[in-house]
């Protein structure tokens, strides 16, 4: 498995912090943004595909330049301090945010006077301030902002991972198709508006799921819900496999399967779940590009529209975690007992090649792809490892 790039915050009313504002005046602000008119009933807008990332270009303000943004639905709007500071933003209140990996730091919060991705736009959206460049140099890819579920919950958005297309609109179908799953959901505050649907783990846990695209795994699922679920076989962590946008990694996770997933009359087996230090569970990209995906945030409920009659929750895994350190690509990770240890690889291992393409010609990001792309069996490595080089090969397994 690659690096788990996450980068989302959860906005937490119970530990925030106001610059002379009530908890209204947060609350106000927060769900504040209004959708604009759309030249058409219907707007799609192409996207690239960066890994797990959903990438677009967005524009703040008016302003003619297009900025690389991620659309992200498990977290509030965020634009890069840059962006604030070229737009001379006046702070509105100061909240305290929590990254993926639990880490807290004081946001400032600004309204916008537009934000717009190709046609689709929101005045007076609300964004948090971050730094946003480590998350930058960890993927290799300029990100300057995230467009979050505040954005997002004014539109019907539909997600078509193979066409790499969003189609937004402000509205919905009565009924679903035939074939397709209709999920009710409640926008969850602490994750920005996000989707959160009821799901039963196990026959059993049964626990609000966030419906997240800026995740990258199945299921992402708190640590101690390995010992309520009863997993006693997997995959153990060494060193960082999880990245924060406040911290820079994780402390322990743990990859295994939930045998039996349900929500809605959606019912899936044997779904690779990472345990880990996280707030909510997350329901990420490897899941849900597993269909065209539709969020009624007008309606509240989630369609999922199967690709094809049999979904596959499966993968070819190595087991490795990779980060860029001093623009070099250094292995920061590994899990226990993956084709990745049994390799010989170690962590602080420098990566120079992977089947022949030099990391020196290529974003990270472009080797996390590799890494987890079902089409590639095998990983023939060059390594640096003290002063010498050396070739190592992953022989990925079926997961």
């Amino acid at each position: 498995m690659a690096s788990i790039i996450r980068k989302s915050i959860s906005v937490l009313l119970f530990l925030f912090i106001i610059s002379g504002c009530s908890i209204f005046r947060t609350i106000s602000i927060m769900n504040s943004g209004s959708a604009m008119a759309m030249a058409r009933q219907e707007m799609t807008v192409p996207f690239d595909l960066k890994a797990h990332l959903i990438m677009i270009k967005v524009r703040v303000n008016y302003n003619p330049e297009e900025y690389n943004f991620i659309l992200d639905t498990g977290t509030f709007s965020v634009v890069s301090g840059e962006i604030a500071g070229s737009i001379k933003a006046k702070d509105e209140i100061v909240i305290n945010a929590k990254d993926s990996n639990g880490t807290s730091k004081n946001t400032k919060m600004i309204l916008l006077d537009n934000l717009s991705v190709s046609g689709v736009a929101v005045s007076g959206c609300a964004a948090g301030v971050i730094d946003l460049k480590k998350l930058s140099e960890l993927t290799g890819v300029r990100i300057d902002g995230l467009i979050g579920s505040n954005f997002l919950k004014n539109f019907r958005l539909v997600i078509d991972y193979r066409k790499k297309i969003l189609t937004f609109s402000r509205q919905s179908s009565e009924t679903a198709a035939g074939g397709v799953y209709r999920i009710s959901f409640e926008k969850d505050l602490s994750h920005g508006f996000a989707p959160k649907i009821n799901c039963i783990l196990n026959n059993g846990l049964n626990e609000g799921g966030v419906i997240d695209t800026g995740a990258s795994e199945y299921l992402t699922l708190p640590m101690d819900f390995k010992d309520r679920l009863l997993i006693t076989n997997g995959y153990r962590s060494e060193g960082e496999v999880m990245f924060g946008v406040f911290s820079p990694n994780s402390r322990s996770a743990y990859l295994s399967l939930v045998s039996d997933f349900k929500s809605g009359g959606l019912d899936m087996h044997d779904v690779p779940a990472v345990f880990a230090d996280t707030g909510s569970p997350l329901i990420g990209k490897s899941f849900l590009s597993q269909y065209i995906v539709t969020i009624d945030y007008i309606h509240n409920y989630l369609e999922l529209r199967p690709y094809s009659d049999k979904t596959l929750f499966s993968y070819l895994f190595a087991g490795i975690a990779l980060k860029n350190e001093s623009r070099r690509i250094v292995l920061c990770g590994l899990w226990h007992g993956s084709p990745a240890d049994k390799s010989g690889l170690r962590i602080g291992d420098e990566i120079i090649s992977v089947n022949s393409k030099y990391t020196s010609d290529y974003p990270m990001i472009e080797f996390y792809d590799m890494i987890r792309d079902n089409s590639i069996k095998d990983l023939d490595m060059v390594i640096k490892r003290d002063g010498g080089e050396k070739n190592v090969r992953v022989e990925k397994e079926l997961y």
